[in-house]
């Protein structure tokens, strides 16, 4: 590290000031480790997004698996503009400590995790499409994991990211939270409907949280549909 002039370093040199001679920063490269390599799996990813779902006082949650894209649907309170920002947008949102203890409507306690969860989708997909509706008012955005990789490398964007908006005629949800996972990472994907139904219903089926699968190619290992999770994929013990 070179100074110019040859002076020596000093706390306003390296960031901090004469009153505070220290500075923590955190930069998107937060990203990669809490997020984008936070999970290896895709059952492990879907789990964190149905329970948001939970949160969202959801009665119902759909996931359409195939080759090409992986869809989570909820009928949930759904998200406004306000909400993207403040809650969505923000990585590390402290929801146990900004919301109430227990959901509005039926009176859950939060199982979603504090922030973070979100982003390990771009563990298994490239780019994350979210719309949401609330109140009649419809939102949407996409992210690339290209792009954020992008902002990282970039000294000049202030650590910010900027989601593209989706183009309102696309939005084909009514109430509640819809994501689309495109550009798919294989690997992580591999066996995911037979896996995602084992993992969903150890986590869900207890507390009789409706859950609906659909995938395909692959039939179920006991030979049934994709309809139920609860008597397709609930494991004895």
């Amino acid at each position: 590290m070179t100074f110019k002039n040859s002076e020596t370093p000093t706390s306003e040199t390296i960031g901090g000031t004469a009153e505070k001679p220290f500075r923590m920063t955190i930069s998107l490269n937060v990203l990669r480790h809490l997020g984008i390599n936070l999970y290896s799996n895709a059952p492990a990813v879907l789990t964190e997004v149905v329970a948001n779902a939970w949160d969202a006082d959801a009665s119902e949650v759909r996931i359409e698996l195939s080759k090409e894209r992986i869809v989570i649907q909820d009928n949930g309170s759904g998200m406004n503009s306000e909400d993207f920002n403040a809650r969505y947008l923000k990585v590390g949102y402290a929801k146990r400590d900004a919301e109430p203890e227990l959901t509005p409507k039926y009176l859950r306690l939060p199982m979603g995790r504090k922030g973070i969860g979100k982003l390990s989708l771009f563990s298994i997909a490239d780019t994350v499409e979210v719309q949401s509706a609330k109140g009649g008012i419809k939102n949407s955005l996409v992210m690339k994991a290209t792009e954020i990789e992008k902002a990282i490398k970039d000294k000049d964007a202030g650590g910010d990211y900027f989601p593209s908006p989706l183009n309102p005629q696309k939005i084909v949800i009514e109430q509640g939270t819809r994501i689309v996972l495109a550009d798919l990472k294989h690997r992580a994907t591999l066996g995911t409907a037979n896996a995602v139904r084992k993992r969903l219903a150890r986590r869900f089926s207890i507390i009789g949280f409706p859950l609906i699968l659909s995938a395909t190619p692959q039939p179920c290992e006991n030979g049934g549909g994709y309809s139920s999770i609860a008597s397709c994929c609930v494991e004895e013990r």
